[in-house]
């Protein structure tokens, strides 16, 4: 091509010519000695005769003023998607697929609610009028979406550059700013190889089946999610490519027909710290991945048994290394003969009733050890069963006796607690009761990465109820009869308090030995961790009007419990920290009344003499 656009396969006189015609401008400009100018524009030259050599599309953008040289004439690279080309260089411009733009847009579009406070690596800087792939303008946006130049093809318009990774990771953990679901859409990113999407709470609903189809994808990450639902996958859904599947600490809570489908690249897949409640499949259920090395599926509920006897007559025995089933409920392991052959593939079943049984025969024991990953006890003489037996019925005759006592303190504590129940249910609490199992599911179970804190007397979890309603759930620590009274006392205090700038009571839980307050959810962090920065991750900076709004704000929450409520309180533990800040900055005064149990003698807790007075303290 270059023999046709200039007459000759040689480059020197283009370069001499551009190297000279710089030197002379250098010299005109005062300059004794060529400037680097000159070596630049040599180089240039050869970058863009290479490129116009070839039918390669790249993502470089050339003005026309970039080389001058009576030698060569400027050769402009164009990224428009208009399909005409620049025949002095053949060289087709790059392509964006129009598919692509609508797919992303529509992902955007799901994720529309997402919080641009949560993380300065968020999504919100997506454009809809720009293309994924369009890095021609400054600060073009789509953070996180990576593309690659593809060969042109002149007479078909779906080659171009192209969108083949999604890296929507919450860097170190943090939140990445997503809100919503995933959209079957995503399929239509046919070129996509990785997905990345992790650390994201608000990324919740199912796996869309198209992601599955996606005909080149090589890995899929979505670590740390909400993600729930089945996983149903089909035997139509064949992917030669993908190696690594990790859906792990989510909610998903089965694979539909996951072992049928054919991934035979397939390595690494991990669904721990899920729902997902089934049996173990027998291991012809695995034949279609035939290089499967690692299998992780901790902190299920996997129940039955693990066959291992028939493991290696399946032929994945050729490649798994590892199968993790870690805290499942796993109760009966068949070994197989050959042990020394069993030692190829590690199984871990620790925090499984397999690995509690209490006593194993010496061979046994021995396999045990190694599944279950601590020193398993055997039987060792008939002499040593009698001594176990006799001090089983000793046991016995003690376990009786205790379960007696704590059967009658069981009846009275119940019985307590229908009483407070009764009281509950006469008092004048404007507040509502709640299923002890709703506020469960809501903070899933109570589980750490839903817990906004905690002190020396409860915990405070997040909470989304089945209405998208997002509360905070206050769980306190109540061993006695009277510290339930003080809770009884409690919410007949806060449900009657009504402020803009107080944390509102919305409603409670009394079940068992659980006392629960559920209050509103206030959006932002606390005073204290915005003004001094602690383990705060908001971009939300207080200027001098925001913070005399604060002022302001606390100071008519503290006028309204002192002289305007019903029953007059005194804070007693007023500080940056039990300031909250909702989304518009406006302060709201927690761990008032007796949202907090009593911490020194010198507190006085309300009772019912004297509800509505001076007296009551918090």
């Amino acid at each position: 091509m270059f023999a046709e656009m200039f007459g000759t396969t040689d480059l020197s006189p283009v370069v001499k010519g551009v190297v000279d015609y710089e030197t002379k401008t250098d010299i005109m400009a005062g300059s004794s000695q060529p400037k680097l100018s000159s070596i630049r524009a040599a180089v240039t030259v050869i970058c863009l005769l290479v490129l116009c050599s070839t039918d390669l599309v790249c993502s470089v953008q050339c003005s026309n003023s970039l080389v001058e040289s009576p030698a060569f004439a400027p050769v402009p690279i164009s990224l428009s998607n208009s399909s005409n080309h620049d025949p002095r260089c053949g060289l087709w411009p790059v392509k964006y697929q129009a598919y692509e733009q609508t797919a992303m847009v529509s992902l955007l579009r799901a994720w529309n609610k997402s919080d641009p406070f949560v993380s300065p690596h968020n999504i919100t800087n997506w454009k809809e009028s720009v293309h994924p792939c369009d890095q021609s303008a400054k600060d073009s946006g789509w953070r996180g979406v990576r593309c690659r130049g593809m060969l042109v093809n002149n007479s078909d318009d779906t080659n171009g550059t192209s969108v083949c990774e999604m890296f929507i990771v919450g860097l170190d953990g943090d939140d990445f700013g997503i809100i919503g679901e995933l959209i079957p859409e995503i399929g239509d990113l046919h070129n996509l190889e990785f997905i990345y999407v992790n650390h994201n709470p608000g990324q919740i609903g199912p796996i869309p089946e198209s992601i599955w189809k996606l005909p080149n994808l090589k890995e899929v990450q979505f670590i740390n999610n909400s993600l729930s639902g089945d996983v149903t996958l089909t035997t139509s859904m064949e992917n030669s490519a993908l190696e690594r599947v990790d859906l792990s600490h989510n909610f998903l809570t089965s694979f539909s027909l996951m072992y049928s489908s054919n991934w035979p690249a397939l390595k690494y897949l991990n669904a721990s710290n899920n729902l997902i409640e089934c049996p173990f499949p027998p291991w012809s259920d695995f034949d279609q991945f035939s290089n499967l090395s690692e299998i992780s599926l901790d902190k299920n509920i996997i129940t039955g048994e693990l066959d291992i006897s028939t493991f290696f007559k399946s032929s994945i025995s050729e490649t798994l290394t590892l199968l993790s089933l870690r805290d499942n409920i796993i109760t009966t392991v068949v070994y197989a003969d050959d042990y020394v052959k069993e030692a190829r593939t590690k199984f871990l079943l620790k925090g499984n009733p397999f690995c509690n049984n209490v006593w194993f025969s010496e061979a046994d024991a021995t396999r045990c050890s190694l599944y279950c990953e601590h020193i398993c006890k055997y039987e060792r003489s008939n002499k040593w069963r009698v001594i176990v037996a006799a001090t089983s019925s000793s046991s016995t005759l003690v376990l009786m006796l205790a379960m007696l006592c704590f059967g009658i303190v069981l009846r009275r504590n119940k019985k307590y607690i229908r009483a407070l129940q009764k009281k509950i249910r006469k008092a004048d609490i404007n507040a509502k009761s709640f299923e002890y199992n709703e506020l469960r599911v809501a903070t899933k179970n109570f589980a750490p990465e839903m817990k906004l804190g905690a002190g020396a007397y409860g915990a405070v979890y997040k909470g989304i109820l089945p209405n998208d309603v997002v509360v905070a759930v206050k769980q306190l620590f109540l061993e006695t009869n009277e510290g339930r009274d003080d809770f009884l006392n409690e919410i007949l205090l806060i449900s009657n308090l009504q402020h803009r700038n107080l944390v509102n009571l919305k409603g409670y839980c009394l079940h068992g030995k659980q006392t629960l307050l559920v209050y509103e959810y206030v959006d932002n962090c606390d005073l204290d961790k915005l003004l001094l920065r602690r383990h705060n991750t908001s971009n939300v900076v207080l200027n001098w009007q925001a913070r005399r709004n604060v002022c302001q704000g606390v100071a008519q929450g503290l006028y309204y419990l002192h002289a305007s409520s019903q029953f007059r309180i005194i804070h007693r533990d007023i500080k940056a920290s039990n300031i909250l800040l909702d989304k518009n900055l406006q302060p709201k005064i927690a761990d008032f009344g007796l949202a907090r149990p009593i911490e020194d003698a010198r507190s006085v807790i309300m009772t019912q003499q004297c509800a509505g007075t001076l007296c009551v303290f918090s």
